[in-house]
């Protein structure tokens, strides 16, 4: 069984995480979508618990996709669960170049997982956690950026800040 890891903080997740975890599907027997914690990122919106609840609803018409959270080196969770590959997407060259950097290092730590590419929809391009996340400060739609219950919780959410 050929097993991949896509990766992600899912803080929330979008509908072009779920373009890339469809993709994932058609290459690989399971698919497993971690939420893991970026140390670049200084603070989350939402709770480990509430990614993971929020990515469950959005993958819920993907049979062999599961979710997880790991607060760990990414290298060593896709050993621990078996990973031949470590899928990312990629929007535009600075997606590229910081992504390669990445793959060079976990490949380095685990060369048994091979970091496979894939291109975003260009519907999707411009989608990212963080535009909707300033989409919805601002009051603007959310409709084709992120699944429904996501767009709710973030409405929920960033009406609690203010």
């Amino acid at each position: 069984m050929r097993t991949a890891v896509v990766p992600g903080s899912f803080d929330p997740i979008t509908l072009g995480h779920v373009y890339l975890a469809e993709r994932a599907c058609a290459l690989f027997d399971r698919v497993i979508v971690v939420a893991m914690t970026n140390a670049y990122k200084r603070s989350y919106l939402f709770t480990p618990e509430e990614r993971l609840r929020l990515m469950r609803e959005s993958l819920a018409h993907l049979p062999r996709v599961e979710t997880d959270y790991y607060d760990g080196m990414l290298y060593e969770y896709a050993e621990r669960v078996g990973a031949c590959a470590i899928v990312k997407g990629l929007r535009d060259l600075e997606d590229a170049e910081y992504e390669m950097e990445m793959a060079r290092y976990n490949n380095a730590h685990n060369p048994d997982a091979e970091t496979v590419f894939i291109m975003a929809s260009p519907q999707l391009a411009e989608v990212s956690s963080t535009a909707v996340k300033e989409r919805t400060r601002r009051g603007e739609s959310l409709d084709g950026m992120v699944a429904p219950p996501v767009a709710e919780a973030l409405r929920n959410k960033i009406s609690k800040e203010n």
